[in-house]
């Protein structure tokens, strides 16, 4: 009867003590929403820092950064010229400029940028300045949200908020020369590779290939990247 008596009340103590603990279902959502909250409000801070800092510097040096490199800056912008008269096409026409391909020193991702910026905004070098801060200042969010998913907060916003205050990110990104821009596809490409370790999935392999190949367009320094990702896949699924 007394050992009767003790399995009784170890039973209700057992179902007492499930009763009071929550269940997951119902504290996950609320941490879930709390967590997303809290990476929104980072990523929107590093944001504003990036832009603010990069802004600072485009109106200190934007008349400077006319001065570095300007032959391969006034060739970026003859080729964007030549492709606003003729379009995409031209790169196919025997009779174009652009069909000869001696005539194209650098990858033609940057022209093509200049081409529609300027059809859009007209000549301005400030349009193209503004659009590569902006894309510069997203580069820092990006940092933040690889960092976030191979380590923890701390370390991603330390990161993130690193690229958003280096003084020499903040000045590249006012240089009319692509190579601010080319970083923003290679990184979101890494962000993607960090999501499909998590999900191998063969269409997020497939958009860090293309991100890949638009930085190339812009700078062929990832030109060598594209093969070392490609042997990744295989090791994922």
């Amino acid at each position: 009867m007394e050992t009767e008596k003790q399995s009784t009340k170890e039973v209700r103590t057992f179902d007492r003590s499930e009763e009071s603990e929550p269940s997951p279902s119902s504290v996950a959502p609320g941490k879930s929403s709390l967590g997303n909250r809290r990476i929104l409000i980072t990523c929107a801070a590093i944001f504003i820092v990036a832009l603010g800092c990069r802004l600072l510097s485009w109106h200190d040096n934007r008349f400077e950064a006319r001065k570095v490199q300007t032959a391969v800056t006034d060739g970026y912008k003859h080729t964007g010229r030549l492709l606003q008269q003729g379009g995409i096409s031209s790169f196919f026409n025997a009779n174009s400029p652009l069909g000869d391909p001696n005539h194209l020193g650098h990858p033609p991702g940057y022209s093509i940028l200049i081409a529609a910026t300027f059809s859009m905004f007209g000549e301005s070098d400030a349009s193209l300045q503004l659009i590569q801060i902006l894309a510069d200042a997203i580069a820092a969010v990006v940092v933040y949200l690889i960092a976030l998913a191979l380590l923890n907060s701390a370390i991603a916003t330390i990161a993130g908020l690193l690229v958003a205050l280096a003084p020499q990110f903040t000045y590249n990104s006012v240089m009319l020369l692509p190579d601010s821009l080319s970083v923003l596809p290679i990184l979101l490409a890494i962000y993607f590779l960090t999501r499909a370790y998590k999900r191998p999935r063969l269409l997020t392999f497939v958009v860090v290939g293309a991100l890949v190949g638009l930085s190339c367009w812009l700078r062929a320094n990832a030109l060598l990247l594209a093969p070392f990702m490609a042997a990744i896949v295989p090791l994922l699924f």
